[in-house]
């Protein structure tokens, strides 16, 4: 899981474009959730055409023997509504930020092993503080090895590991989600 994690955070640093929340990603994802759209209707429309079922009917043994498998089958009408749907969705609720937009793919490799650290703890990912008043604890040493694993060139820092903490906790009690907030989608979650 870490080296998935890894993986991303490096194609994502290497592609800041894909993560960055843009005008042209908004437009890009209203475009697809046109065409999803056109699609699926025209699609519906010329489905029920005799000369349609009598091709599909006599090449059945090509398409795997399998009626589902068919392009102008219920399933890919429905796997089409939901790419209009997600596009659409994604486009409206995409928060597009003038200006410094901070380290992006490490914060989100941060939230996926804070995620992680929760799921196999069952501890809320915070950092603590010692007897001599630094910021420690189990979820702070975790952080610290899982960011010397995984980006070695980085020096991260304590400080930091209390910072995404506290952003991470006020993104929660807003309602929203750490994930889809670092994307550009303040969603609260319900």
């Amino acid at each position: 899981m870490l080296n998935l994690i890894r993986s991303d955070w490096i194609h994502y640093a290497d592609n800041p474009e894909y993560l960055e929340p843009s005008a042209d990603m908004k437009r890009s994802l209203e475009e697809t959730a046109q065409k999803a759209l056109e699609l699926r209707i025209l699609i519906q429309k010329v489905r029920d055409y005799a000369q349609l079922q009598m091709l599909l009917l006599l090449n059945k043994r090509s398409i795997s023997g399998d009626a589902s498998n068919s392009p102008f089958s219920d399933r890919q009408l429905e796997t089409l509504s939901h790419m209009y749907f997600f596009a659409e969705h994604t486009a409206e609720n995409l928060i597009i930020t003038r200006g410094s937009k901070g380290d992006t793919p490490r914060r989100s490799a941060w939230i996926a092993a804070a995620e992680i650290y929760e799921k196999a703890t069952s501890k809320t990912a915070y950092y603590s503080m010692n007897s001599q008043q630094e910021i420690d604890g189990p979820f702070t040493r975790y952080l610290m090895a899982f960011c010397r694993f995984c980006f070695p060139a980085n020096h991260d820092d304590v400080e930091s590991v209390e910072a995404f903490c506290k952003w991470m906790k006020r993104v929660r009690q807003s309602g929203g989600h750490p994930s889809l907030q670092v994307l550009g989608l303040d969603i609260p979650q319900t």
